[in-house]
């Protein structure tokens, strides 16, 4: 028979109320026990998504020691495989919601915290763009909630950095959106490391496409939510060759062609 998370994603209806069960359930404020089931239900479906960049993201090293797994149970969906999208679609939005919900104690255990980020990373290069997209405002609420207790953003930087720079197009793809990502946790401010981001994310903007276009719609949102600033707030973070960078791509024609 067919798994409750591999519904036909012809069955619209479906679709609604298994998303519609999944909020209700994120939105609750679960115990100590239930929210380290969630966490670990979450980490054995994604497990096995993507695993061309798994190798990578054991490079993050965020979890010393290995798991807690006096605190793991085995999971009816360890090793399960994905056979549509939409699941995943559904669950990058679950964890925006459970996260935000349960982030103290979340935040108070960096394992479970780090394994939910980790997931995230790696739907970033999920072939479907409706899926990495929100896992990268997943990702951006992970830094949001974190970046200031567990300092995450520098070693989260030199991976997508890295991905960026790889000759695979889908991987480098992977890489902008996760730069993006760090830009979209601080909408209206920009703190230290955003303006290496945006330099980094300049270097793509003449690459094939769908990247020039995503990282064009990139600058283009970030440079709204900042404009109305930019004089009294944003502009003194920036050196003189940034703000020249930056200012060729926001000003240009072709940006805007």
């Amino acid at each position: 028979t067919q798994s409750t998370w591999g519904y036909n994603e012809r069955d619209s209806d479906l679709a609604f109320l298994s998303n519609s069960c999944l909020m209700q359930m994120a939105s609750t404020m679960y115990d100590d026990v239930a929210v380290h089931d969630i966490v670990f239900l979450l980490d054995d479906v994604l497990s096995v998504q993507n695993k061309d960049v798994q190798f990578e993201l054991d490079s993050l090293g965020y979890i010393p020691n290995g798991l807690p797994t006096e605190l793991r149970n085995n999971s009816l969906y360890a090793g399960y495989q994905l056979t549509s999208w939409r699941p995943s679609h559904a669950l990058m939005k679950f964890i925006q919601t459970f996260v935000f919900r349960n982030q103290s104690f979340l935040l108070a255990r960096p394992q479970l915290w780090f394994l939910i980020l980790r997931r995230c990373c790696q739907q970033l290069s999920d072939a479907r763009n409706e899926v990495a997209d929100e896992a990268a405002q997943a990702l951006a609420l992970l830094i949001q909630l974190s970046h200031q207790s567990l300092n995450i953003i520098p070693n989260l930087q030199a991976l997508f950095n890295k991905w960026a720079s790889q000759s695979n197009k889908h991987l480098r793809l992977s890489g902008c959106r996760g730069l993006w990502s760090i830009l979209k946790a601080f909408p209206h401010d920009v703190p230290s490391q955003v303006p290496s981001v945006l330099m980094n994310l300049i270097r793509h903007i003449e690459d094939p496409s769908p990247i020039d276009t995503l990282v064009k719609d990139m600058y283009a949102e970030w440079w709204k939510n900042h404009q109305d600033m930019w004089e009294i707030k944003h502009k003194h973070k920036f050196t003189e060759d940034q703000l020249d960078m930056l200012g060729n791509v926001i000003y240009s024609r072709s940006y805007y062609a």
